[in-house]
């Protein structure tokens, strides 16, 4: 019974994305909208996300050798059991995590909802002592304590008299306003430090903290080693760099960015859109820093085999912002090239 449903939910899903991206495909490469469709499904059969014809370009060519999703869900789930995710998916826990092995990581100042909201001050369970405290620390980001992908995420800049909050992305929001949009989800809500990030990668964007995305994996020796690396950055005076909400991201080898994709993005960028920035060939401060944090943290969290890690680069260091027991494969397989069969996850 339950058959039609999905059926015709993935239907509307092919019809969306066709729609969105069939006519640039069909200019490039000459295969009509029918054509892609029946390519879509074919790889669906082989375990493909519907997305993931246009994320990872399959039209251009045929990559059997690229981990499906299918594939990636079954080997994370034997790499990264559910019962190794506490710490990571909670972010109040990891800070305190963190923080108790002297990682560098953002003050986290309280957690903020209607009926246990908390901070080291008292309760966190009313709006107007929600402002008060975003009034004493901002700049502030608010984020789901245990959220993903960038969603929901806003960064407040500073309070003016109402109060009104003001957000990187120059829109004000009274009192009112922002005490409805956290009320409309029944999750709690992280009040944490904004980040001052490294002149030179303001430079290139500064509305979003553009972050690295460092794949970190603990071999059968219990060696970590980097699998991979990522640099997000925003784009369209968005606050959030992730490239679910908007934004762009390039590939990193030996802490030089390549070229800037988003999403779905046919053809790289070598320069910021909106600011001109040179992107490709540029170099990111601390790299070796970066690179021994994240091992040194995956090393405090022995449950998981597999981290992403979202860094933040400062005038004075790296500093870890969350981590994920769960990443994108597809900004391997995409930025990279190269298939996570081709990796060290894929034999862990």
């Amino acid at each position: 019974m339950n058959l039609p449903g999905k059926i015709r939910q993935k239907y509307r899903l092919i019809r969306q994305l066709v729609d969105e991206y069939g006519d640039q495909v069909q200019r490039q490469t000459g295969k009509s909208k029918a054509r892609q469709v029946a390519e879509i499904l074919r790889y669906r059969l082989r375990g493909f996300k519907e997305q993931q014809y246009y994320i990872l370009r399959l039209y251009l060519e045929e990559r059997p050798d690229f981990m499906s999703n299918r594939d990636f869900r079954q080997r994370m789930q034997e790499v990264n059991p559910q019962i190794s995710g506490m710490v990571e998916f909670n972010k109040w826990i990891f800070f305190h995590y963190m923080k108790s092995h002297g990682l560098p990581v953002p003050e986290c100042h309280g957690v903020y909802h209607a009926d246990y909201g908390y901070s080291p001050a008292g309760s966190l369970q009313d709006p107007d002592r929600l402002a008060t405290l975003i009034e004493q620390h901002a700049p502030v980001v608010i984020k789901p304590v245990a959220g993903g992908r960038g969603e929901s995420v806003m960064v407040i800049e500073t309070v003016q008299p109402g109060p009104v909050f003001v957000r990187a992305s120059g829109a004000e929001m009274s009192l009112g306003e922002l005490g409805e949009i956290l009320a409309a989800e029944s999750h709690a809500w992280l009040i944490q430090d904004k980040i001052h990030q490294h002149q030179a990668i303001s430079e290139l964007y500064p509305n979003a903290i553009n972050t690295c995305r460092v794949i970190t994996l603990r071999d059968k020796s219990g060696a970590i080693r980097i699998l991979a690396a990522i640099f997000r950055i925003g784009v369209g005076g968005g606050e959030i760099d992730n490239t679910s909400g908007g934004g762009l991201a390039a590939w990193v080898e030996d802490g030089v960015l390549g070229k800037l994709f988003g999403e779905s993005s046919h053809e790289g960028l070598s320069q910021h859109p909106d600011t001109g920035a040179q992107i490709e060939g540029f170099r990111l401060p601390w790299w070796q820093e970066t690179l021994d944090l994240c091992r040194q943290a995956h090393q405090s969290l022995p449950f998981a085999r597999t981290f992403g890690w979202d860094i933040a680069l400062t005038d004075t260091g790296p500093i870890i912002l969350e981590t994920n027991g769960y990443w994108y494969q597809d900004h391997i397989q995409k930025l990279g090239g190269r298939s996570l069969h081709d990796t060290a996850f894929a034999d862990a």
